[in-house]
């Protein structure tokens, strides 16, 4: 778990308050993509379209937190 220590000496984030507001600014995207992915998931049939979907999107913003956390295995290459 990142602190606000180790959050201000991430590349492109600024110490004190506005680098931490940058982060959390760029964490709630995906954050919310997958809880509503989730919900989707507990309301739907596991063989529906709408659950393959859920799952898809679930993996792309977690590659997507993980990109953005450094800990992608593309080479610095955000992933698609």
């Amino acid at each position: 778990m990142h602190t606000l220590t180790s959050l201000s000496a991430l590349p492109g984030c600024a110490p004190g308050p506005e680098g931490l507001a940058r982060w959390r600014h760029a964490l709630r995207s995906p954050l919310h993509a997958i809880l509503a992915a989730t919900a989707v998931l507990e309301s739907c049939p596991a063989d529906s379209q709408a659950a393959v979907e859920a799952r898809r999107v679930i993996a792309r913003q977690t590659r997507n937190l993980a990109w953005l956390i450094g800990d992608s295995p593309h080479d610095g290459q955000r992933p698609a």
